[in-house]
């Protein structure tokens, strides 16, 4: 997957494709799960990713310096070669985003702000549920710093600043899922099973002599294969799973409505909802 599903996103936006997207906004504005929900992971650069790359902990503030020498060096890469980028941070203090902006500068690349805007009890509320928590104190000095920023940020250099609130987020995802769903009728793997074991699935041609669909879960020289018959409705799918049978060993199909039950196959846990070809339950 390349850059080029961050550039479609980007002009469905109405945003330049090949840009910096600086993102502002307090600590639990929702910063981060508008950046995955849109754009390719390779896309976005992260001092929180980077601390956790280094230290394996997101929130060691200890190494904060190599972090962000590290996102500027990854930055000035990317945007000399035309890279379309976006900046997950609080962005909040002034000097920030003006090392940013030098660099775009540099690059003669446009800096787009989105400043992803919530209420500072609804930032703090989610702040509290989180297991790494920014100290209130601070999130409330962001809220200070960026409310005073906003008038003055195309004075600093930003070719455009923009407001998440006013952009078709949400209208671009469900464009691009249901996409995704028209082109791939074997995302209800993913929707029952879940993304992980989706990534190890693989669907195999035609049918079986039962007139069934089939695949397999495979990885490390394991596999785990699967049937299913085709539906109109994909919601309406159910699948089985192929396990050996307990008393003749011959394959048997058992009925799998989640990962759990496809754990429990390849245990040997036979649910009460299984059918040996041979009668033996």
């Amino acid at each position: 997957m390349s850059a080029d599903k961050t550039r479609r996103t980007l002009a469905a936006l109405g945003l330049p494709q090949d840009c910096l997207l600086v993102l502002l906004g307090i600590s639990g504005a929702g910063k981060t799960t508008l950046a995955d929900s849109l754009f390719r992971q390779a896309d976005v650069l992260s001092a929180d990713h980077l601390r956790d790359v280094l230290t394996g902990d997101a929130g060691n503030q200890g190494v904060s310096n190599t972090a962000w020498r590290q996102l500027h060096s990854q930055l000035d890469s990317r945007l000399r070669h035309k890279v379309p980028t976006i900046l997950d941070a609080v962005n909040s203090q002034q000097w920030v985003r003006l090392n940013l902006l030098a660099l775009a500068r540099h690059r003669r690349t446009p800096a787009v702000a989105l400043v992803v805007e919530t209420d500072l009890e609804t930032a703090l509320a989610r702040n509290a549920a989180r297991e790494r928590r920014v100290r209130p104190d601070i999130i409330t000095a962001q809220h200070e710093e960026l409310t005073q920023s906003l008038p003055g940020l195309v004075a600093e250099g930003f070719a455009a600043v923009h407001h998440a609130r006013d952009l078709p987020i949400l209208d671009v995802v469900l464009e691009r899922s249901a996409a995704r769903e028209d082109a791939d009728p074997e995302r209800h793997i993913e929707r029952v099973f879940g993304r992980d074991l989706a990534l190890l699935f693989t669907c195999h041609d035609g049918e079986d002599e039962g007139g069934y669909r089939t695949g397999a879960f495979a990885v490390g020289g394991h596999e785990l294969p699967i049937r299913w018959a085709d539906e109109d409705d994909p919601d309406e799918v159910v699948h089985q799973v192929r396990v050996a049978c307990p008393n003749c060993g011959e394959p048997a199909w058992m009925f799998a409505y989640s990962a759990k039950d496809l754990r429990d196959a390849a245990r040997g846990s036979l649910p009460y909802a299984s059918h040996c070809p041979n009668g033996c339950f």
